[in-house]
């Protein structure tokens, strides 16, 4: 069955590029901008999922339901079967960010960063949860959106 998209919109406040190719301010702006669009976002995503009857929520039956819903229905690009459709980097985003708060409301003391360590860093510029303890390195954090696009790809 095709997915139901009502009046669902992607986030808005894209910077045209990817963003390790930004100067720290560009990031800084986009990493405000989406976190303060958190709340709309989960709306937006959970309108979708209502619209399309999928029952989704921060707990471990609720994430599965996502996790169901996004591999039975996510679309390669017709031109380039090796990338995701664009309208699924832009779902994909917002099931990061719904991870990402299932993930914190699960583990406190995890929150959302601006990574700007190590300019070699698939994560540099990009939001990511850090705070992560009992690791061997200090540094780990993990990058929602970017794994929610490596799913979809899979």
């Amino acid at each position: 069955m095709p997915v139901e998209w009502g009046d669902w919109e992607s986030f808005a406040g894209g910077v045209g590029r990817p963003l390790h190719e930004v100067d720290r301010a560009t990031a800084r702006r986009y990493f405000d901008d989406l976190m303060a669009s958190r709340p709309e976002r989960r709306r937006q995503l959970e309108r979708l999922f209502a619209l399309n009857d999928v029952a989704v929520g921060m707990g471990d039956e609720g994430v599965q339901a996502l996790n169901d819903w996004y591999r039975a229905n996510v679309e390669a690009s017709p031109r380039e079967p090796d990338r995701l459709a664009a309208r699924w980097y832009a779902v994909g985003l917002d099931i990061g960010l719904y991870l990402g708060e299932a993930i914190i409301a699960r583990a406190p003391g995890i929150d959302w960063q601006l990574w700007t360590h190590g300019r070699r860093d698939a994560s540099y510029h990009r939001p990511v949860l850090a705070g992560f303890t009992g690791v061997p390195n200090p540094k780990y954090h993990v990058d929602p959106d970017q794994l929610v696009a490596v799913h979809g790809l899979a």
